[in-house]
This record gives C-alpha cells, structure tokens and sequence, in this order.
C-alpha cells in the first residue's frame, strides 16, 4: 500500500545538561491529501524528554488508495490496513531519524527494546 515517502523536517533540542530520565513518543497523522491515484499522508513523530529536550521528525508518506482524505475528514480515521502500515511506517522512520539525532544531542534513543522472556523445558522463546 505504502509506495514511499520522505521527511521533510527534523529539530531537536537539548535545554537541560543532563541525560533524561524517561521519554514519550507521540505520532500524530496531521492531514491527509488527494493527489492524482494516491493519498499523501502527512504526519509528526515527537519525542519529548521532559524538560531535557525533545526532537520533532515531519514527514509524507504516499499510500496507493484512493478517498482517505474524504475519509479523514469527515472521521478523523483511516481504515485499519491501511492506518497498521502507516503507523509502523511512521515509528519506524521516525525512531530511526529520532536515534540519529539523539545521538548528536546525547539523548536517550527513542526505541522501544522487546522484553526477552526466557522458557524452560524446550518451550519457544518469545521476544
């Protein structure tokens, strides 16, 4: 569904000289755009580190469907396909721009590590 996309802006700042404590990551899907045989998706993928400093990712990503902008309009809502693959695209560019740029600020990286549980007895692991 997803044919591409880019980033158009990335800041990050850092008011505090210390490291922070915890972080938030919040993805918002700001509008949704008709364009020719696609929708474009544009979107904000914010970091914030209390009051350590945060780093704003903004971005498009083009989908190959038709009338979600109608849809987003009236509801505020993508179908769920669609709205699954364009978060996960989202959390990814935006925590792998978002760790680039935590690194230059000497910030906690925003990735969200699985927790590895360990089973005895030849039991599968899960991560």
């Amino acid at each position: 569904m997803i044919s591409g996309g880019r980033i158009l802006q990335v800041n990050g700042n850092k008011s505090k000289d210390e490291y922070p404590k915890s972080y938030n990551v919040n993805v918002k899907i700001d509008e949704v755009k008709s364009e020719k045989n696609r929708s474009v998706i544009f979107y904000s993928y914010i970091v914030d580190y209390a009051e350590v400093g945060q780093i704003d990712v903004k971005g498009e990503l083009y989908v190959d469907e038709k009338g979600l902008e109608k849809e987003w309009k009236d509801k505020k809502q993508l179908p769920s396909p669609v709205l699954e693959e364009v978060l996960t695209a989202i959390m990814y560019s935006g925590s792998t721009i978002g760790t680039l740029m935590a690194f230059a600020l000497n910030l906690s990286a925003p990735l969200n590590m699985p927790k590895v549980q360990i089973q005895k007895n030849g039991s599968s692991a899960s991560g």
